[in-house]
Parts: C-alpha cells; sequence; structure tokens
C-alpha cells in the first residue's frame, strides 16, 4: 500500500488526525459494538514485538478488575496461534475492543536518531496490521497524527469515533511517567491540562523488566499515586491507570535504537525482535543503513 500520497495530503491540510488504514473500511476504526478502542502510539522506527505484546495484553487485560496492580506471569508470543482480544470490557457481552495504531508526525519529547520517513514506517505499520488482523481477527487501524500530547490525541480521536467507546492508551512505563510529568504542560497546571484526558479514557501499562527491584519501583509508583502521594496528581487518577507486572517478559526491553544500530552494523541480533515482513521491507528498502 503506498501511503505517500495520503501522508501528502494530510500534512498539507488542517486536519490534526487522519485514518489511513482500517481493516473495517477505508476510515472506520470502530463499529457500533465497539466498546474499547486501544490506542498504541509510537514512533515505530521501526514497529516491533514489543509494540505486538503491548498491544496483546491491553487487548487481552481485564478491565473490570480496578484495584491492585495486576501480575501476569509471563507467556510468549505465538504468532501462529490467535489470541483472544478482550471481550465484555464495557459490560456488553456483545461487545468487543478494537485495536489503533497511532503514528505522531510531532513528538513533545523523543528524537529519533536515523529515522525512516515516515511513509515507510506507515508501511511497516501496514504489515504488522496485516499480520495482526489475520492472527487475532481482530480490528485495528492505522491513524496519523499532528499532535505531540496525549490530552490533544484524545479530543481528536474521539471527534472522528462515530460510535462512543473508551479509549484506552497503551504505553510502557516511562511513557506514563511522562505523561505525568508537570514539565510538559507548563506554563498551565498538570490538573487542569490533564482532568479531561483522565476522566474520558484510561492507561494500560507494562513494567519494564530490567529486574526485580525496578518492577517492584514501578508497581510502587502508581501504589503511591492511589495514596495521594504525590500532591499535584489527584489520588483518584489511579483508577484509571490499569499497570500489569508480566515477570520475565523480555521483549518489553526490545529497543527501537537498537535494532535500528543492528541493522546499521549487520547484526541479526534484531530478527527475533521484528516481524519477518517487516525484515523483509527494511532490508528490500535498505532502511537504517546509515
Amino acid at each position: 500500500m503506498n501511503f505517500s500520497q495520503k501522508l501528502k495530503e494530510f500534512l498539507s491540510s488542517e486536519k490534526s488526525f487522519a485514518v489511513v488504514y482500517s481493516s473495517l473500511s477505508a476510515s472506520r476504526i470502530v463499529t457500533e459494538k465497539t466498546s474499547r478502542l486501544v490506542v498504541l502510539d509510537s514512533s515505530f522506527n521501526p514497529p516491533h514485538l514489543g509494540h505486538w505484546s503491548l498491544a496483546e495484553k491491553a487487548l487481552k487485560f481485564n478491565y473490570s478488575t480496578n484495584s491492585d496492580p495486576q501480575i501476569a506471569q509471563v507467556d510468549a508470543i505465538d504468532l501462529d496461534v490467535p489470541i483472544e482480544p478482550s471481550k465484555n470490557v464495557v459490560g456488553d457481552k456483545n461487545s468487543a475492543s478494537a485495536l489503533l495504531l497511532l503514528l505522531s508526525v510531532k513528538n513533545a519529547d523523543k528524537a529519533n536518531l536515523t529515522p525512516a520517513p515516515f511513509e515507510h514506517r506507515l508501511e511497516m505499520m501496514y504489515l504488522m496490521a496485516q499480520k495482526w488482523h489475520q492472527v487475532t481477527k481482530g480490528d485495528v487501524s492505522i491513524g496519523i497524527t499532528s499532535h505531540a500530547k496525549f490530552v490533544d490525541k484524545l479530543v481528536a480521536i474521539l471527534e472522528q469515533l462515530p460510535h462512543p467507546a473508551k479509549l484506552t492508551f497503551a504505553v510502557g512505563y516511562d511513557t506514563l511517567v511522562r505523561i505525568l510529568d508537570q514539565k510538559y504542560y507548563l506554563p498551565d497546571r498538570l490538573l487542569d491540562s490533564l482532568c479531561e484526558f483522565m476522566n474520558t479514557s484510561d492507561i494500560f501499562c507494562l513494567t519494564r523488566a530490567d529486574d526485580p527491584d525496578s518492577s517492584v519501583q514501578q508497581l510502587q509508583f502508581v501504589d503511591d499515586l492511589g495514596r495521594g502521594h504525590f500532591a499535584h496528581i489527584p489520588k483518584s487518577w489511579a483508577l484509571s491507570i490499569h499497570i500489569l507486572n508480566v515477570p520475565g517478559l523480555k521483549i518489553s526491553l526490545v529497543s527501537s535504537s537498537q535494532i535500528r544500530r543492528d541493522y546499521a552494523e549487520g547484526r541479526n541480533s534484531e530478527k527475533d525482535s521484528i516481524l519477518a515482513e517487516v525484515d523483509n521491507y527494511i532490508l528490500k528498502n535498505k532502511l537504517y543503513t546509515e
């Protein structure tokens, strides 16, 4: 699929969000039965199995349990066995979840070294979306946005939904900390900036599996938030944050920058971290060679 024209049209328009692919139709990202839309927002430079794992865990998570952080045992990613995306996440037994892969053309914090052009990233996202739909049978779409902040992305996506759906942003722990960091909202207060976001959506977070002590500290952060230990963050926001610790899930440590370095240096260590279709695309188009 050629995304160059779609990207060019978006960048020259006044739109802040656009759907460039959907397994449903050209621009639909939810149906009347979709009760939860999981948004995976990343630079996808390139898309890798860490992204896949985060999306998978977010869709399989039991959101009806909203108390202590849930701890799961590690399980391998099997690309030949369909996963079962979460059902009945808002109380309707006929409801279902959908996945949105979101690429931001602006980023408030992270600079990308040796980045692939956006059209190449979209092509690789499309390969991942196709594989996702094939394996999970779940609805998946690709969106692009000019917004850098999550609160702005939320508003832009909600404006385009034809049917109400709960938005869940799937993030890593470092991104969770950035979302709640006052410095990204100055001169406004964090409370004023994030109030609508935290009241109308929620956050799913996978802990970073550096070591057991690190995982404990990450879980403690959300627990402390719920106990009101941060004066600038309402403790009620903890009810909208779902953090999952999967001991030994090394795929959560996959680094996009390391993958790019491996390609640049001709190493094969990245092969276990990305889909074969994405690997073939990178090699064919000679990405990350400089």
